[in-house]
């Protein structure tokens, strides 16, 4: 990976991700009467966390050094993860890993790829992510992992410039969480809407 020398002249930007705040999902059925933990994603060695990276032709990486990050991204994809969440509805309660809270499902990730892709003159932007949901009162003989899945998400970028790219990094992020919350919905309830046998039992 290289960067380019910074001088007197450069202007250093700070981005961050963030996008609006999607309103409360209408699920079918009643919400999951659960608590969910939210482990920290963490980044990838190859991932890099200071700085913007764009991908060119030839499978050259460039860290752009005068456009860094405001904090390490993958804790930035894991807050907007949490407070999307939060916000939907899904389970009764959403906490990070800091929280005393009891819980019975955890989510745990790791961000393996974030950057912006430039080829042919059209820019892109990526983020990958491998991801596990565990239920922790799985019947004994029964797997935890209700759901383990890569993502890969790759959004349109308007132009080359890294403000763009940041900007479609926001769509991937927002993209990524969208996803992952109708794939939990899925794991626990079912495509039907209806909740599991495990958590009818709890219910009754």
């Amino acid at each position: 990976m290289s960067g380019c020398a910074l001088t007197y002249r450069d202007t250093i930007s700070y981005h961050s991700l963030d996008y609006p705040l999607p309103g409360r999902e209408g699920t079918s059925g009643e919400p999951i009467h659960e608590t969910l933990m939210v482990y920290r994603f963490l980044p990838a060695p190859s991932v890099e966390t200071h700085a913007l990276v764009i991908s060119e032709a030839g499978g050259k990486d460039r860290s752009i050094l005068v456009h860094r990050w405001e904090e390490n991204p993958a804790n930035m994809v894991t807050e907007l993860i949490i407070r999307d969440l939060d916000s939907s509805g899904l389970f009764d309660k959403t906490v990070d890993q800091l929280s005393n809270a009891r819980y019975r499902y955890a989510l745990e990730g790791t961000i393996r790829n974030l950057q912006g892709i430039v080829a042919d003159g059209k820019a892109k932007a990526l983020i990958e992510a491998e991801v596990t949901l565990i239920d922790f009162e799985t019947p004994m003989g029964a797997t935890k992992s209700v759901l383990k899945k890569t993502y890969r998400i790759e959004t349109p970028s308007v132009d080359t410039q890294p403000d763009s790219i940041v900007k479609a990094l926001n769509g991937a992020a927002r993209e990524l969480s969208a996803n992952l919350r109708r794939d939990i919905r899925a794991a626990i309830r079912g495509d039907d809407g209806e909740l599991s046998r495990t958590d009818k039992t709890k219910r009754n």
